[in-house]
């Protein structure tokens, strides 16, 4: 009987011993600038993630399994996209820094008419006061 439960206590021990790491990073661009909300996206087999880097551009995540190969891809707009992958073995902390972009945005214009009363659909006026009420 304290074989069987010393093996147990053992296999526990084992298990438990299994590593969780952590990785850690900030998110800059190239004048050392911080960037909030970068998204960070984290894959391996049969995990994928995507947070966003807080108000200090910083990002974290724990409990990640030990001795797998992480893909991680860091995307902010109007900077080029950073890819890298990442042997966890112990905790890892990364300074990624983002260059700028060559690309450029379309510009988006908004544009609407008034309905009028021959309008082919129904519309309803509604007023403050009865936004208000409800």
């Amino acid at each position: 009987m304290k074989k069987f439960l010393g093996t147990i206590a053992l296999l526990l021990i084992v298990f438990t011993a299994v590593a969780q790491n952590n990785l850690n990073g900030i998110v800059t661009n190239k004048n050392n600038e911080l960037l909030k909300g970068a998204t960070i996206t984290i894959n391996t087999k049969n995990f994928k993630t995507k947070i966003q880097t807080g108000e200090k551009g910083q990002f974290s995540l724990s409990n990640l399994d030990a001795n797998l190969i992480y893909k991680i891809s860091v995307e902010f707009v109007g900077l080029k996209t950073f890819d890298t992958t990442v042997h966890l073995q112990k905790d890892v902390l990364l300074n990624i820094v983002l260059q700028e972009s060559n690309a450029s945005l379309e510009p988006l214009e908004v544009s609407s008419i008034r309905a009028s009363d021959k309008a082919p659909f129904t519309k309803t006026n509604i007023s403050k006061t009865d936004i208000a009420k409800k």
